[in-house]
């Protein structure tokens, strides 16, 4: 390992630790963690015979994800109820994951600051902030990191072409989707990785013959087994979901609608990640959107395509990027309708690598024959990485504990009535009746 990858490796795990410390003196949340751990005795009891059977059989919460209990029991055995000490593990999968992802683009395409940026985006931006502070997302730290030990399984098994490698990408793909079944995209994600940066695809390679083993064939056939695992994770979540209740039908929510919601929320989350203000623990469905928003959304996401296949053979990254974004999106873009939400901050913790790598090689690529290039270069990156890092410290404040994140959702968003119903219970839990009852008549 070469200096400049211990250096970026350092600052990666220093920032991401003092921008998210606070956690640590964070209590639980009334909003999933008392479902999750506070009032689930099955998890409370830490690892037993009778709780794994449980973790790995019962839909709980409207989801099949064992290795997410698993963890959640492991905690209770370790630390009981201390709130901070299962902050603190969230927090370590998230450096982890930042250290991996760089690590994982770092041998994939060979370059460090570019690799090393869009680490540093992905372990700074505020957008994050919903995965790591609130415990329960800890799916999504836990699925994210299975998913890191998968590219990099499947690196080694491209580059030395070896089966050995390949059994461990199907073990920690089916880790991930015991994790959250939101990694169903990916199998398309590794062939967005063949494209670029493996470059796996015969018309790439300069030595490509008409007997090369790596063809398009191929590439599809050889991840059957992951697309196999992937369909009957999407079924068991679709009857986890079904038998809980939780899918909206097409008579409270008509496919229209959800459609438009999805083109609408797509540029909504671009935005987000370009100017991440107002942010929220949730955001209301406000039904139909205004048909100006359904055209500018479809127009841009058609532009954008359009400009990224354009590029593809010039500036590969763009495409790939870009696919990213969109297709591991699907899973919650809101086709199949699960809560009240309209989006949510950490639906991006995975698609928003996508855009991260549209930027950190793109800007690379505007400056490439620039002889200063690598000042500009680290010097934007260092600001733009310390005002992230300022606003993700600010959001990071807000999720201390249930009043916190309420007063801050029902302060950025309108008609939040979920917020102040959990503001409300909050308040007359505490014995502040008489505020309770004055959010409540606000309502009407």
């Amino acid at each position: 390992m070469r200096k400049n990858d211990i250096f970026i490796i350092i600052f990666i795990f220093l920032s991401t630790y003092f921008v998210y410390v606070q956690v640590l003196d964070y209590d639980f949340i009334n909003y999933d963690d008392d479902v999750y751990i506070i009032e689930n005795e099955f998890v409370k009891k830490g690892i037993t015979g009778e709780s794994v059977v449980w973790a790995l059989t019962e839909f709980h919460s409207a989801n099949w994800h064992p290795l997410t209990w698993i963890s959640h029991m492991i905690d209770c055995q370790l630390f009981g109820l201390n709130a901070g000490q299962h902050h603190l593990i969230s927090l370590i999968f998230h450096v982890f994951n930042s250290v991996l992802l760089y690590v994982v683009f770092r041998k994939m395409t060979g370059t460090t600051w570019q690799s090393g940026f869009v680490a540093a985006l992905f372990a700074l931006h505020p957008l994050h902030v919903e995965s790591v502070a609130w415990i329960s997302e800890r799916k999504d730290m836990l699925s994210t990191f299975c998913m890191m030990l998968t590219l990099l399984c499947y690196f080694s098994y491209t580059r030395k072409r070896n089966i050995f490698y390949f059994y461990f990408v199907i073990i920690f793909y089916l880790f991930g989707l015991m994790s959250k079944s939101m990694l169903v995209t990916l199998p398309f994600v590794l062939l967005l990785l063949d494209f670029w940066p493996l470059k796996r695809f015969h018309f790439q390679s300069t030595n490509f013959s008409l007997g090369d083993f790596f063809t398009h064939k191929h590439l599809s056939i050889e991840k059957i087994p992951l697309f196999l695992l992937s369909a009957l994770s999407c079924l068991i979540t679709i009857y986890a979901q079904r038998s809980s209740e939780a899918i909206q039908s097409l008579d409270q929510l008509p496919l229209l609608q959800r459609i438009a919601n999805a083109f609408v929320s797509y540029i909504a989350y671009i935005y987000k990640m370009i100017y991440p203000v107002n942010l929220s623990a949730l955001y209301p469905y406000r039904g139909m959107p205004l048909l100006l928003e359904i055209a500018g959304s479809v127009f841009l996401i058609i532009f954008i395509t359009f400009i990224s296949i354009r590029a593809m053979t010039s500036r590969p990254y763009i495409i790939v990027g870009w696919l990213w974004f969109l297709g591991t999106l699907v899973p919650v873009i809101g086709f199949v309708q699960v809560g009240g939400q309209s989006m949510a901050d950490r639906y991006t913790y995975i698609p928003l690598i996508g855009l991260f790598l549209i930027i950190s090689w793109g800007v690379s690529g505007l400056f490439s024959d620039w002889r200063y290039k690598k000042t500009f270069f680290s010097s934007c990156s260092f600001i733009v990485l310390i005002i992230l890092s300022l606003m993700t410290w600010r959001q990071v404040s807000y999720w201390e504990n249930g009043l916190t994140i309420s007063k801050r959702a029902i302060s950025v968003t309108s008609d939040n009535w979920m917020m102040e119903n959990n503001l409300t219970n909050m308040l007359v839990t505490r014995g502040e009746l008489k505020k309770g009852i004055c959010i409540t008549l606000r309502r009407f």
